[in-house]
């Protein structure tokens, strides 16, 4: 109900409105519509009735708007939910992160994904769109801001928002971003110990 709450609003809003908070709102949900709206831009702007798809597509990880050489677990959750969305409605999505070998850590395990781009394989990825983002943290809310962009270029065919209200698994998927990052979380309930 709520996924179809959120929708509804998104389908209300101008593509340049502001990011709409939607109370109890999963990060899947948030991905899904997200997902949805940009999808239906590419199907308006292409001339496509049901949609695009098989389009190939590299997703990126959201960077903090204000330093795009920072990211955070919420990040890279979103990341994986927008990519999750994008394969189940149909796009190709490319992976980049994938190593030329399994590497084996004896405190991880087995390991094929990598962020380091010595160990990352090295084929050329062919995709016709990139996924890119921001995401702002503020005292109540996480908010993403998502485009897809021509690879190569700086054209951008389709860009979605959304505002996560920051709950508990937000806590924690945020971590070190709230504690070193500046931002205050301002309790909403005080006690008075006697």
């Amino acid at each position: 109900m709520r996924i179809l709450m959120f929708l509804f609003a998104l389908l209300l809003l101008p593509c340049n409105a502001l990011a709409l908070t939607v109370p109890g709102l999963t990060m899947g949900e948030a991905a899904s519509g997200m997902g949805q709206e940009m999808d239906a831009q590419l199907a308006q702007r292409f001339g496509h009735t049901d949609g695009v798809n098989g389009i190939s597509i590299i997703v990126t990880t959201p960077v903090d708007i204000n330093n795009f050489e920072e990211s955070s677990p919420v990040a890279r959750q979103m990341q994986e939910s927008l990519a999750h969305w994008l394969v189940g409605a149909g796009y190709s999505v490319q992976e980049i992160r994938k190593g030329r070998n399994l590497l084996f850590r004896q405190d991880t395990g087995e390991l094929l994904l990598t962020r380091d781009k010595e160990l990352a394989a090295l084929k050329s990825v062919n995709s016709v769109m990139i996924l890119v983002g921001t995401y702002t943290v503020t005292s109540k809310s996480v908010i993403f801001n998502v485009r897809l962009m021509q690879t190569g270029g700086t054209e951008v065919y389709a860009m979605s928002s959304v505002s996560l209200p920051i709950n508990g698994e937000m806590r924690a998927l945020l971590g070190e971003t709230m504690r070193g990052g500046g931002i205050m979380i301002e309790p909403t309930v005080y006690n008075r110990l006697p």
